[in-house]
């Protein structure tokens, strides 16, 4: 189990703690693989995804615990496509090539590649 021992000889406060020699030696090996350059670097990485998955487990508990909401219908999904679609033609139209628009030698309207 580590040992935690605060230091304030820094302007940021730091938790020392002691591993295991198996520890120690995955950390180690862990920091060269993924490429972290210290076990600090390392171990600030592992807190912050378990802040992330904490805060994730939250939201889902506070959603699983909301009140049920109205049912997704069909109706509902083309309400979201109607605008999306809208803007995706309006962009596409503003982007698309003219016939009579003149392009650089050896350009076509549609460029493809094949492997």
């Amino acid at each position: 189990m580590p040992v935690f021992a605060k230091s304030s000889s820094c302007p940021h406060e730091h938790d020392d703690f002691s591993l295991p020699d198996s520890l120690k030696t995955f950390v180690d090996e862990q920091v060269s693989l993924r490429g972290y350059g210290t076990s600090s670097k390392y171990g600030r990485e592992l807190i912050r995804r378990d802040q992330d998955r904490l805060q994730l487990r939250n939201l889902l508990r506070a959603g699983a615990s909301s009140a049920p909401a109205a049912p997704l219908t069909e109706t509902y999904f083309e309400g979201l496509r109607e605008p999306a679609s809208g803007t995706a033609k309006a962009t596409a139209k503003t982007h698309s090539w003219s016939s009579r628009t003149s392009r650089p030698s050896g350009t076509s309207r549609m460029h493809s590649r094949t492997t």
